[in-house]
């Protein structure tokens, strides 16, 4: 249980999915920092500060325990880094899936919250890092999908239009 907060909080998801956001090339400590990342960039874009986060994490039967062990090595560091407390969380068993969701909590760190209301049509949108792989299909990449504008000064990144 969490103590009561005062004024607004912030809340993001995100997962990252074995064979979409990482793959065997990518070493289990990488892939648990990567999950928190995400969130907490979803958090910073919003204007907030993390405050704790839970876990949910699908396996494979197969997967074994050092990958396992590895991962939350990787995500535990990198919330100690940015002063998260992981503080619950779940662990169900899936054939062929392997998979982690975070749910990050923040608060603002000033008077203004980002929110995607302000969002309008002919508008562009600019990110820090590459799209996410639902917004960076090949055609996106490519250059070759009519309204996703690619970022100023950047040809080998396109911008994500809201």
């Amino acid at each position: 249980m969490l103590p009561a907060a005062r004024g607004r909080q912030l809340l993001t998801v995100d997962p990252v999915i074995y064979g979409r956001h990482f793959d065997d090339a990518v070493p289990p400590r990488a892939a648990g920092a990567k999950l928190l990342k995400r969130n907490l960039s979803d958090l910073a874009a919003m204007g907030g500060r993390p405050t704790v986060a839970v876990l949910a994490v699908t396996l494979d039967p197969r997967v074994n325990r050092r990958w396992l062990e590895q991962f939350y090595r990787g995500l535990a560091a990198c919330a100690r880094r940015h002063h998260v407390a992981i503080v619950g969380g779940d662990l169900a068993q899936a054939d062929r899936v392997v998979a982690a969701s975070l749910t990050l909590l923040g608060r603002p760190a000033g008077p203004r919250v980002v929110t995607r209301t302000g969002a309008r049509s002919g508008r562009l949108g600019f990110t820090s890092q590459a799209c996410s792989a639902a917004a960076s299909a090949a055609g996106i990449i490519t250059g070759s999908s009519p309204g996703w504008p690619r970022a100023p000064g950047s040809p080998g990144r396109p911008a994500c239009a809201p």
